[in-house]
C-alpha cells in the first residue's frame, strides 16, 4: 500500500477554485422555463424543491447548466444548512456546486452570495429574493473550476 499526501494552499481573503486530476488517480442560462416576474417572484414563498434551494428563507437558487453532451439541464438542490446548500448537476452521484448566503447587511447592508464549483460544466446560477423579487444571475464559462463571492449581492 502506498500512502499519497497532498497539500493545497489558499491565501486568505481569497476566492479560489483549482482542479487536480492527479490526486488519487494518476490521469490526467438554459434553465428550461422563463425566469418570472419580478412582481410574482416577489409574491412566491421559498421552498427547496426539486429544482429551486432556499436560502435564509427568502432567496430562491437555480441552476441549469449544459451537460457534456451540450444539452441544457437543471441542477437538483441538496439542501445542507438554512444559510447553504449544493447542487447535484451529473447523473453520477456526488455534488457539483456549492452555494451559500450570508446576512452581511451589519457590516456593508447588504446580503453575500458565495458559490464553488466542482465541476468545469457551463453553469448559470439565477438567485431571486423573493421579498423583493430582484434576481442575480452568476454565470461560469465552460472549462474552468471557479469560485465567487458577491458582498453586495442583495
Amino acid at each position: 500500500m502506498t500512502t499519497v499526501t497532498r497539500t493545497w494552499f489558499n491565501a486568505p481573503g481569497r476566492v479560489v477554485s483549482r482542479e487536480d486530476f492527479h490526486t488519487f488517480f494518476g490521469f490526467g442560462e438554459p434553465l428550461g422555463a422563463a425566469p418570472p416576474s419580478r412582481q410574482a417572484a416577489a409574491t412566491q414563498a421559498c421552498a427547496t424543491d426539486l429544482v429551486s434551494l432556499c436560502l435564509l428563507g427568502r432567496f430562491r437558487a437555480r441552476v441549469g447548466f449544459t451537460d457534456f453532451e451540450g444539452q441544457p439541464d437543471v441542477g437538483h438542490p441538496v439542501p445542507v444548512t438554512s444559510l447553504s446548500g449544493a447542487f447535484d448537476l451529473h447523473e453520477l452521484p456526488g455534488l457539483d456546486l456549492y452555494v451559500k448566503m450570508i446576512d452581511g447587511r451589519a457590516e456593508n447592508g447588504h446580503f453575500w452570495f458565495f458559490f464553488g464549483a466542482l465541476t468545469n460544466v457551463p453553469y448559470t446560477i439565477r438567485v431571486t429574493d423573493t421579498v423583493t423579487g430582484q434576481e442575480k444571475s452568476y454565470a461560469h464559462p465552460p472549462g474552468e473550476f471557479t469560485a465567487g463571492m458577491d458582498a453586495e449581492a442583495f
